[in-house]
């Protein structure tokens, strides 16, 4: 239906631009039998979120969940709306959930049924990984890093992994591992931190700080690589470039209509698509700023944060000699002697145990365990 499809692209136009009341008021208006009905429910899910109805958001994504699913053939779209749903359910369940184990086990959940091969994996695993942490389990969180550390997302930034997984390495006492993994970050992004501070010192309109993206997706300009896979990273931001780019593709269209002598009318449509590019170009290019001063922001705490670790670790290390030097002299029992011990994995009858021998496998992303026992000792 035409009205349908006019109050999806209109709402979601409101939505892009921040005016969520007038975005909800179209976008409620989407038949359940429309094309884009699953779309507006995840819009409106997202709406419910921000204005912090969280059941209200819980009951829109669900609709769009059944909706794609009860369709006969899922095509490539569909799909991603799926995996972006799921994302946006596993994140409601944690973020409501609080310190319930019970919503741990739903986001997990939900985070599982993101596809094997969606853009939003990556993410996934490591949002994941975080509540594997909170969780306090530490098998199935190092198992995560594991996963994340693969070729398969070499071209993915997540920074904060290094600072998480010393940190678990750190509350099981293996604080050489940890103490390696903090320095190993520190020593390799000390440079790429005055990379972030120079390129956000530079004075750059958003019409350039856009131009300047476009031009490190091919692989051109002075944008650090590290920021420009952050900025993918931000859904918002990426529906912005890719609304300039379809602007790109009407506008070469409606310029080979028009001809060299277009009519008023032509004129007319041809100006507010080129004003509607600008704007979206502009949005996108403030969205670039805010994003490239939260990088930097955030890689300077994170730096910190390793100085911490190591601090902490050195630290440890100090009192696991003392302890030795004691028992030495008292004839006691040494730290470290389960270093080396591992656990043992349960593994459910519909999976197999197979070690790592250095080769990642697309299926076995994501499915790692970590067999290191926990080397804290208790005192005797």
């Amino acid at each position: 239906d035409v009205r349908d499809e006019y109050s999806y692209f209109v709402g979601k136009f409101y939505y892009k631009w921040g005016n969520l009341k007038r975005a909800e008021k179209f976008l409620e208006t989407v038949a359940a039998e429309a094309t884009h009905y699953a779309d507006s429910q995840y819009f409106l899910g997202l709406i419910a979120v921000r204005d912090k109805r969280y059941l209200t958001a819980g009951k829109r994504f669900t609709a769009a969940v059944k909706t794609v699913e009860a369709r006969t053939s899922i095509d490539p779209d569909a799909r991603l709306l799926l995996d972006v749903t799921y994302l946006a359910l596993a994140r409601l369940a944690y973020e409501v959930g609080g310190e319930d184990a019970r919503a741990f086990q739903r986001a997990l959940f939900f985070y599982d049924q993101i596809d094997s091969k969606s853009t939003k994996l990556p993410r996934a695993l490591f949002e994941k990984a975080w509540v594997y942490f909170v969780m306090g389990d530490a098998d199935r969180a190092i198992g995560m890093f594991h996963s994340l550390h693969s070729p398969y997302f070499k071209d993915r930034y997540f920074p904060e992994l290094y600072i998480l997984e010393a940190t678990v390495y750190l509350n099981q006492c293996r604080v050489t591992m940890a103490r390696e993994l903090a320095d190993a970050f520190a020593k390799r992004n000390q440079a790429l931190a005055k990379n972030f501070k120079s390129y956000v010192g530079k004075k750059q309109s958003p019409e350039n700080a856009f131009q300047g993206f476009m031009e490190a997706s091919e692989g051109r300009g002075d944008m650090p690589s590290e920021l420009y896979k952050f900025l993918l990273d931000d859904e918002e931001f990426t529906g912005l470039v890719n609304a300039v780019k379809e602007y790109n593709r009407e506008l070469a269209a409606l310029v080979v209509t028009a001809g060299e002598k277009p009519t008023a009318f032509g004129s007319k449509v041809l100006n507010e698509t080129r004003e509607r590019r600008r704007r979206t170009v502009n949005g996108a290019g403030l969205m670039i700023q805010k994003k490239v001063q939260e990088a930097d922001a955030e890689l300077a705490d994170l730096l910190v944060k390793a100085d911490e670790v190591t601090f902490d670790a050195i630290n440890a290390e100090k009192e696991e000699l003392d302890a030795d030097a004691k028992a030495l002299m008292t004839g006691g029992k040494q730290t470290g002697k389960a270093i080396e011990q591992v656990a043992k994995v349960k593994v459910e009858l519909s999976h197999m145990y197979w070690d790592f021998d250095g080769e990642y496998w697309a299926d076995e992303v994501g499915w790692f365990r970590s067999m290191l026992r926990d080397a804290c000792k208790k005192a005797e």
